[in-house]
């Protein structure tokens, strides 16, 4: 699960957590696990999630392509047509993005 906090115009910070697994992306608020509709909600498979270090995005694998989402905006902000990406990792400045995905011989 990865945690973020949104601005809700007030003195107030709301939080959000995110969960990944076969049935894909799902946000929720916290503390009443309520499910929040999101940019980052996908039905696709999910391998592999990570927030960059400053938490204003968040790149998700699934198997077919890696999308890049803002986290204030809520809005996808790249799409990745990588194929078998597992492991992605923004640079200290959140200026590039490492993606990894396991060796396959072509015949």
């Amino acid at each position: 699960a990865v945690v973020s906090t949104q601005s809700t115009g007030s003195a107030e910070r709301q939080l959000f957590f995110l969960t990944r697994g076969t049935e894909g992306l799902k946000k929720y608020a916290y503390p009443n696990f309520a499910t929040v509709e999101s940019a980052f909600d996908t039905d696709k498979r999910c391998s592999g999630i990570t927030m960059s270090a400053n938490g204003e995005f968040i790149a998700v694998c699934n198997g077919i392509e890696t999308l890049v989402y803002s986290v204030k905006e809520d809005k996808l902000v790249c799409e990745l047509p990588r194929p078998r990406t597992m492991l992605t990792v923004f640079s200290p400045l959140n200026t590039h993005l490492v993606t990894w995905r396991q060796y396959q011989v072509s015949e």
